[in-house]
């Protein structure tokens, strides 16, 4: 008996009790809230184009898409903390649809974020610029608590930039709470909408919906 019990204690001193294992999901949430503050980006996130066979670092972004839990309680956080810059036109369309789908108003109106839209110029001549902003501005006034900006780079003419300074300041219009009239008005009338630059002069063209549209809202202009 005393050999088996001696035997017993020997194969429990040779045992190693490793410590609980913890996951993210199993601590308090006010710990998990301050990973969260600490996992946001401090600098404006340029997303590229991922070719096959190409391998890049993530970021923490990828914490939005891990799990359903984590992405309700740290997605909300990173997108209203964290600048994101898509690269390309394409990009631009694709990450707005995935992280901006349409949905019924009540949804929308609760998504946040920060966009920065770059404008592109043309290959054959950089000095002239021709792009329909009409989807940014219906998602300004569908998204009011999504910040939209224009951004463009330096080869552009310095026509455009008070262009885009007066375009951003119209998107911060759309998206003010003190009158929401005018979201309405982007959403019920709003067709296209052409920014068009040369090494002259930038303009803006607004192409409305029909003339019955238009009457709806007559008293509103």
């Amino acid at each position: 008996m005393v050999s088996e019990m001696t035997h017993l204690i020997s194969e429990a001193d040779g045992l190693q009790i490793s410590p609980p294992k913890r996951t993210l999901l199993t601590i308090p949430g006010e710990i998990r809230n301050k990973i969260y503050a600490y996992c946001t980006e401090d600098r404006v996130l340029v997303l590229l184009l991922r070719y096959e066979g190409q391998h890049y670092a993530g970021d923490f972004r990828s914490l939005t898409q891990v799990c359903r839990q984590l992405r309700d309680e740290f997605r909300p956080l990173y997108q209203r903390l964290t600048t994101i810059r898509p690269y390309f036109p394409d990009l631009q369309k694709r990450y707005i649809e995935a992280f901006y789908p349409w949905a019924s108003p009540d949804v929308m109106v609760k998504c946040q974020g920060n966009l920065v839209i770059p404008l592109y110029h043309s290959v054959v001549d950089p000095e002239d610029l021709n792009m329909n902003i009409a989807p940014v501005l219906r998602h300004t006034a569908f998204l009011p608590q999504v910040r939209f900006r224009f951004e463009y780079d330096n080869i552009m003419p310095a026509s455009l930039e008070p262009a885009v300074n007066q375009l951003n300041n119209f998107l911060a219009c759309i998206q003010h709470e003190a009158n929401p009239k005018r979201r309405d008005l982007v959403k019920a009338l709003v067709h296209q909408v052409e920014l068009e630059v040369d090494r002259w002069y930038s303009r803006i063209n607004f192409m409305l919906k029909n003339d019955i549209e238009l009457g709806k809202h007559k008293k509103e202009f």
